[in-house]
């Protein structure tokens, strides 16, 4: 190819590439921030995250940059999001072509974002979820209890009852705002997050289906109709699928050689925190009813065999493990549709599913119903 024709075809191509993207301009306004105080932002662009940083000048902090398409980000008071687990003070928001606002009378924990079409469709969703909000910090987080308040079984309980019941109200508020706004990405995005939750895939599809075309068709939208798809394969009142995977000792286990016990089949791996958080409640239910014909077979995603058994040791799992070390395209992992761990099934002694997804007091409160006369 000539040089002259080769430059042009290049030309051509950065123009194009250049006006395919759209300025984003954040003004921030919060009361409560001082001189010298440092605001990240970050995002996702290309398959890189993007690390941004400006500084607090009377209150106010701006940022400006240039993206292919919105994208959701986050902004963070003093805190490099990419250093730490949990943050104190941030706040989201969608980087889009034109000026975005976020203003507040103290800090970020209590802004609101707008501008934009896609934020002010978001603040409006805040706004609605805020009762729930409110409701949710009167109760205390799992992975924030301390030792002492994990020894309290009346504490442990409440909190985790009040945190399934806000759960699911906030469920059918995101579900009942993308119906009401079927256009918006910032409903495709909560359809997207439930798509993930077996347990509420009906009322997840319903949502889904009312879905402008335009939003159906994204790459977000084909992953909800994959999740919807996956979620579908298996359920309560069908029967279990058979597969055969090795447990640690190299032995070949069939989930078909259960067959005529209840046996909870249990899907987690040893780097999934909140799979490793549940493990008392399913070492309280094995030993309260491994004598009236319940077991637990436990099937882990892990690829690493050493990181597998130092967590079934160090759990104290007694139980049978199995695992093909092939993560998310295990056998057992496709076979029943996983997208999220942990994932348990509940299945009968004639090998139907009774129930899906059932943890903490709902697993202590399934079991004794299905075998209290045991």
């Amino acid at each position: 190819m000539k040089p002259r024709i080769l430059f042009l075809l290049l030309s051509a191509f950065f123009i194009t590439s250049a006006y395919a993207q759209s300025t984003f301009v954040i003004n921030g306004d919060c009361k409560q921030m001082k001189d010298g105080d440092k605001v990240y932002l970050t995002y996702k662009a290309n398959k890189k995250i993007i690390l941004d940083s400006t500084l607090v000048k009377n209150r106010k902090f701006r940022f400006t940059g240039t993206i292919a398409e919105p994208v959701k980000a986050g902004v963070y008071h003093n805190e490099n999001p990419m250093l730490i687990e949990y943050t104190k003070g941030s706040i989201s928001l969608y980087l889009e072509a034109g000026n975005i606002f976020i203003k507040s009378k103290d800090t970020l924990n209590n802004a609101t974002v707008g501008g934009t079409s896609l934020n002010r469709d978001m603040q409006l969703f805040q706004d609605k979820s805020a009762v729930l909000k409110e409701t949710a910090a009167k109760y205390k987080d799992p992975d924030f209890f301390t030792e002492e308040e994990k020894n309290d079984t009346a504490f442990v309980r409440i909190n985790e009852e009040n945190g399934l019941i806000n759960m699911h109200n906030r469920i059918i508020l995101e579900l009942a705002f993308a119906r009401e706004h079927p256009e918006s990405q910032v409903s495709l995005e909560l359809i997207a997050k439930n798509s993930w939750q077996k347990k509420f895939i009906n009322e997840t599809e319903a949502v889904y289906i009312v879905l402008s075309d335009s939003m159906k068709n994204t790459a977000l939208g084909l992953t909800i109709k994959e999740n919807i798809n996956r979620a579908r394969r298996i359920g309560p009142g069908m029967e279990a699928k058979d597969f055969t995977m090795y447990d640690m000792y190299g032995k070949a286990v069939s989930l078909s050689s259960y067959k005529g016990q209840y046996v909870l089949l249990d899907f987690w791996a040893s780097w999934c925190l909140p799979c490793r958080a549940e493990h008392p409640n399913l070492i309280a239910a094995y030993e309260k009813y491994k004598q009236a014909g319940f077991t637990i077979l436990s099937v882990s995603i892990d690829t690493n065999r050493e990181s597998w058994l130092k967590a079934v040791e160090k759990d104290r799992l007694t139980w049978t493990q199995i695992s093909d070390l092939k993560g998310e395209k295990g056998e057992a992992y496709l076979l029943y549709g996983i997208t999220t761990i942990p994932a348990n099934y509940l299945i009968g002694p004639d090998g139907k599913i009774i129930a899906q997804d059932i943890k903490g007091t709902m697993l202590a409160t399934t079991l004794e119903k299905v075998l209290s006369n045991k």
